[in-house]
């Protein structure tokens, strides 16, 4: 540059452009490997929702944690079912327009009990009742549990309450091993049928979902937080296009989040949040990120002020205020 006489302060401002861009550029080869996946990635989104979204989930996700591909699928129409003990697979898979969540994302039900439930599936049918699967399968007591929490059960006691569910499922494997003391003296006990009521979930019953598969059968997470969000005047997240340059309020679920340097070496921070309608993305300054930097470690929900930006239409939150729902 100083041979062909390009002034010094020049130069200067091009080497920081240079600067700026060396911690995300490739490579072309690299870049044009990108490309392919995602012109793959979107004509199989656009053309094979559920299978697409079904093959993502048991990658388990990519960019975003499961529950957000979860609420996707059902912003796209796709219906998302289970897990169900007589449905579910090991993985994710689709029919149509349907994923059927698999066993996998129960979280705390071992790979042995998934594979024992499978293979007795395929030898001897699906079951019919509680006490019949009880009869078929050698779980323990946490893996019932895991089972009943995420609402696996729910097909084969339609309409209760799931600690009853689990209640049938103990008292039926305490009896069974009472009857095996018994025969052995020649005697024999009848397993008791327990009448269940019809019940509609608790909120209990929703939050253990919650923690047993990262995210709700049939609600977006939010629904946990009901009643703390009545007295908050907020938008939703579908809207924001009709506030660009205007300050709002939304509540939103921690997504993802990226954290980058500023040229002073400063930490800031662009997080993705999710309500119920859609995805929002949202930065945070220094400042702001120093202020808030307690509350960002939590998957709980936050209240997000700001003011919408947009970017050649790409729209951004910029954050001036974070608290906890």
């Amino acid at each position: 540059c100083i041979y062909n006489g390009v002034p010094i302060q020049t130069i200067e401002r091009v080497w920081a452009m240079m600067l700026s861009f060396d911690g995300y550029s490739f490579c072309k080869p690299h870049s044009a490997s990108y490309a392919m996946v995602s012109f793959q990635s979107a004509y199989l989104k656009t053309h094979h929702p559920a299978y697409f979204l079904a093959a993502v989930l048991t990658n388990q996700g990519g960019y975003y944690h499961e529950g957000a591909y979860v609420s996707e699928a059902r912003r796209m129409g796709l219906i998302v079912e289970g897990p169900d003990l007589n449905r579910s697979q090991r993985a994710y898979v689709a029919s149509g327009n349907t994923i059927i969540v698999g066993l996998m994302a129960i979280a705390t039900l071992s790979e042995r009990a998934i594979l024992q439930i499978i293979r007795e599936r395929a030898e001897s049918g699906t079951f019919n009742s509680l006490e019949e699967a009880v009869s078929r399968l050698h779980l323990g007591r946490e893996e019932w549990q895991s089972l009943s929490q995420s609402g696996a059960l729910d097909a084969l006691a339609p309409g209760t309450r799931r600690s009853d569910q689990l209640r049938v499922v103990l008292t039926t494997v305490c009896e069974g091993h009472k009857d095996a003391q018994l025969e052995l003296f020649g005697q024999s006990s009848e397993v008791p049928l327990v009448r269940l009521p019809p019940a509609r979930r608790t909120l209990e019953e929703l939050q253990a979902e919650f923690e047993t598969l990262g995210f709700l059968r049939n609600a977006h997470p939010l629904i946990l937080y009901a009643t703390h969000l009545q007295g908050i005047r907020r938008i939703l997240a579908k809207n924001l296009p009709g506030h660009v340059g205007g300050r709002v309020t939304l509540v939103g679920c921690p997504i993802a989040v990226k954290r980058v340097f500023t040229s002073a070496r400063e930490v800031m921070a662009f997080f993705s949040f999710e309500d119920e309608t859609a995805l929002f993305e949202t930065v945070l300054f220094p400042e702001v990120y120093r202020r808030h930097e307690r509350l960002l470690g939590s998957a709980r929900p936050l209240v997000i002020q700001g003011v919408v930006e947009s970017d050649e239409g790409a729209l951004t939150v910029k954050v001036d205020r974070l608290s906890s729902l």
